[in-house]
């Protein structure tokens, strides 16, 4: 099948993953995607602890994420996807310390710290609903949409993925030329055209005239969506305006899937404009995805799929209608369609404890 096919792979021991472009060169980039847990485990008294293993749980992973804490009692589990975790610290002579219901977000890193009490490893401290916790390690300004937000906002009907941004604070919008109900995003002071779009941290489009409404994608793909509106660390790929990051699902260890259906016909639409062409909306959408594991705790897909055939008729004032009709008088008013198909596959499988790789 023709297309570009990319391939992630992931280290749980670094920050850095390696890919290889459409070229086949090998590229090491910074783990754009994934977040991190990081802490300190001490006792009752302060103390730090070494030797504390570490593990962290959560269904969005394909197994447990194991740390061991150094002579600071500091340790770090990164690679982590966006989901909800729990962090259980284990050392003989010490009650088990857990943490649940850390809610981690696309490309986060979090301050998780942990303090055990002397017992024994079958007596167990849980904590839950503590405080929230705050970004560490970035001075930028960085908002992460949940996908489900992404879904629900009313902004447009065609529901287009990248919605989310006319509501985002210092992104300006407007509507694109084709009244097609996709928007222009401006940010950061620049452009439009000078905004970078990753999937799963690889390119989609960057500055090089590039528009964000250029990238076509089932909302039911996605997992959550990192924005950074300005101060844009090093790690992040060359642009002067907005950083976009979308990260998808994932299959599980249980078979889940989805389907979503958008219709409006023209009679739903409304004319406000008198004795002009209004600007009205036609759409025909169809979204559907379906994962689960190809092998339990080994090797999971994920696939989302949408059909797109929507029209659009352009608005006109009554001036205008009159100058169309004066030059073709006979000719109806054609309406805009756009009709296409926008697949996303991704397999994940687990190569060693501390590999996983990726298939996009």
């Amino acid at each position: 099948m023709p297309g570009v096919y990319s391939a992630a792979y992931a280290n749980d021991d670094s920050r850095s993953r390696v890919r290889r472009d459409p070229c086949g060169r090998q590229r090491r980039v910074g783990s754009g995607r994934d977040g991190s847990l990081r802490g300190t485990v001490r006792d009752s008294q302060g103390g730090a602890l070494p030797g504390v293993t570490i593990t962290a749980t959560s269904d969005v992973l394909l197994s447990p994420r194991v740390a061991v804490t150094d002579t600071a009692g500091e340790y770090r589990l990164v690679n982590l996807p966006p989901g909800t975790f729990a962090v259980t610290a284990q050392l003989s002579g010490f009650s088990v310390s857990r943490r649940e219901g850390i809610l981690l977000r696309a490309g986060s890193n979090f301050q998780v710290d942990l303090t055990m009490e002397l017992g024994t490893l079958e007596e167990s401290i849980t904590v839950s609903g503590d405080a929230p916790m705050l970004e560490v390690t970035k001075p930028s300004n960085v908002l992460t949409i949940d996908a489900e937000f992404q879904k629900e906002a009313p902004v447009v009907e065609g529901k287009f993925w990248s919605d989310f941004l006319m509501l985002t604070p210092g992104v300006i919008s407007r509507p694109h030329n084709d009244a097609s109900g996709r928007q222009n995003y401006f940010g950061n002071a620049v452009e439009h055209r000078d905004a970078v779009t990753l999937m799963e941290g690889l390119y989609a489009g960057n500055y090089n005239d590039f528009n964000i409404n250029r990238t076509g994608l089932s909302s039911e793909a996605i997992q959550d969506t990192e924005v950074k509106t300005g101060g844009v660390d090093a790690a992040s790929p060359m642009g002067y305006g907005l950083v976009i990051n979308m990260v998808s699902k994932s299959g599980g260890n249980d078979f889940h899937g989805t389907g979503v259906v958008s219709y409006q016909p023209f009679n739903w639409n409304a004319n406000n404009v008198g004795s002009g062409s209004p600007a009205t909306r036609e759409v025909h959408q169809y979204d559907v995805s379906f994962g689960g594991p190809i092998k339990r705790d080994k090797t999971w897909f994920f696939g989302a799929l949408r059909y797109t055939q929507n029209k659009s008729g352009t608005g006109r004032t009554p001036e205008q209608l009159a100058a169309l009709r004066a030059f073709f008088p006979d000719k109806p008013l054609d309406n805009n369609t756009i009709t296409g198909y926008q697949p996303w596959m991704k397999v994940s499988t687990k190569l060693s404890p501390k590999h996983d790789l990726a298939l996009i």
